[in-house]
């Protein structure tokens, strides 16, 4: 079994303003650099199905994210939704720390049932270790709730895409690189973190505070063209199999091409099942 543990999927209205910003940011790049950030699927739900399908994919985790107070509750909605009618999909919720009422909205995510939160500091203008996010991760520590954390190195951004100098600036307060993450973790040990892009985007020279965090797993989201087989070898083994999950990041990625560049690393039988799907199944619960 392969489950994908993080996808996303976007209404015809978010995938028009998606497209519009991320041209505006990286239109200095070609379509062949993988450091751009561009939609590679249509990004609706009904091409992901065809696209996670069509990778031989058994099941996928559908991750919604809003930085609206007003949408958080009708994407939670939507999410749950789509999970009745479609098996495949492994619905999370997502909130927003500066929400009035976000004991309400986590009350909805475990009334609807839903398997885990994704929080996207960068989209949602959020440090992670301000008073601002302390009632958030009070909150979700107590939940038990697995939590899908977007990251992204600023100061390795920057490295590989200098031409978003403004942009990182702007973005500073909501760094979210591997030092965040471990000092978060010493706040809120009972935390289950998901630290999206195999630990930190851009960050993945500086791992070593996450390596021994027992909270704290990676996800293999976005990277595979970015990262050599031996570096990305090298964090699995130093982090261990068993908090390791397959992820694709589609739309942003075409899930047959991660397929085949996980099925290609040389893993051991035990560690594919493990990022494959037990890991996964573990935090998730039944």
């Amino acid at each position: 079994m392969l489950l994908d543990a993080h996808t996303h999927a976007y209404e015809e209205r978010d995938i028009r303003l998606i497209r519009e910003r991320t041209a505006l940011l990286d239109q200095e790049l070609p379509d062949s650099d993988p450091n751009k950030w561009r939609l590679c699927q249509e990004g609706s739900l009904a091409s992901l199905l065809q696209e996670e399908e069509a990778a031989g994919i058994d099941g996928f985790v559908l991750l919604p994210v809003s930085a609206n107070p007003a949408r958080i509750s009708e994407l939670n909605r939507w999410t749950a939704n789509q999970a009745e009618k479609e098996k495949r999909i492994i619905p999370f919720g997502t909130l927003l720390a500066q929400s009035r009422q976000i004991e309400d909205d986590l009350q909805e995510i475990l009334d609807l049932g839903l398997k885990g939160v994704k929080i996207h500091p960068f989209l949602q203008k959020l440090d992670i270790l301000s008073s601002e996010a302390a009632a958030l991760w009070s909150l979700l520590e107590r939940s038990g709730l697995p939590i899908m954390l977007d990251t992204m190195h600023l100061a390795g951004l920057l490295q590989q895409k200098p031409h978003l100098q403004a942009f990182v600036d702007a973005a500073h307060p909501y760094d979210c690189g591997p030092s965040q993450i471990a000092a978060l973790i010493q706040r809120y040990p009972g935390l289950t973190l998901i630290a999206a892009h195999l630990g930190s985007l851009y960050g993945w020279e500086h791992l070593d505070p996450l390596f021994s965090l027992e909270q704290v797993y990676f996800d293999l989201s976005f990277i595979a063209p970015l990262l050599p087989e031996g570096q990305v070898m090298s964090v699995i083994r130093r982090k261990g199999a068993d908090r390791i999950l397959f992820g694709t990041d589609a739309p942003w990625r075409r899930p047959a091409d991660i397929r085949a560049w996980f099925d290609a690393l040389p893993l051991t039988h035990e560690e594919r099942d493990l990022i494959g799907s037990e890991n996964l199944v573990r935090l998730i619960g039944p």
